[in-house]
């Protein structure tokens, strides 16, 4: 996805590309392992490739899965909000140039929240959270938010990640705080 363009066009530059589960905001963050991440269609394409998806005939990628050919596509949730499904066909554009088919449903911000968020009834979900400054992610990361009410829509589950998170909050040293911060992003 390129990220930098999604800002660009659909966000008039008012917002942060966000590269990691941390912020660049919050001290702790740490640049230095997204150096290698970038925007690159054909190496998104042949990781594809090496992983078995085959391009089909209708220019969607195809797998064969314990005996079932299995379409690489997805449908994304998007409240009904122009810039979001804006984004949402930029998407929708780009990823389909690789051979991934994604199905924008789009949603009245009441319905996203009712029908698809609270019961995490969704494979794809756009939807926006400002943690300003705050280094406090464990709502956004740790197992036991998974589920209504907590904000993992990621759903992640990792026991080693819980215990980093849990650690993040309970420790008041800066420098210890920020090791855990780093590794945190390492496991995510």
């Amino acid at each position: 996805t390129d990220k930098n363009k999604l800002l660009t066009d659909n966000l008039s530059g008012q917002g942060a590309v966000e590269k990691g589960p941390i912020p660049p905001s919050i001290n702790g963050y740490d640049d230095a392992l997204f150096a290698a991440d970038k925007f690159d269609l054909e190496l998104a394409s042949n990781t594809l490739d090496k992983a078995g998806w085959k391009m089909g005939a209708d220019g969607i990628r195809v797998k064969t899965i314990q005996k079932n050919k299995i379409k690489l596509e997805f449908d994304i949730i998007v409240p009904e909000v122009k810039f979001l499904v804006d984004t949402a066909k930029q998407l929708q554009q780009d990823w389909h140039s690789i051979g991934i088919n994604i199905n924008p449903v789009i949603l009245k911000a009441s319905d996203v929240i009712a029908s698809a968020i609270k019961p995490r009834n969704y494979q794809m979900v756009i939807f926006g959270n400002t943690l300003n400054n705050n280094p406090d992610i464990f709502s956004f990361w740790h197992s036991s938010q998974r589920f209504d009410p907590g904000l993992n829509l990621s759903l992640f589950s990792d026991k080693a990640a819980d215990g980093l998170l849990e650690s993040v909050r309970q420790d008041t040293k800066e420098d210890t705080r920020l090791t855990t911060l780093s590794k945190i992003q390492k496991l995510i």
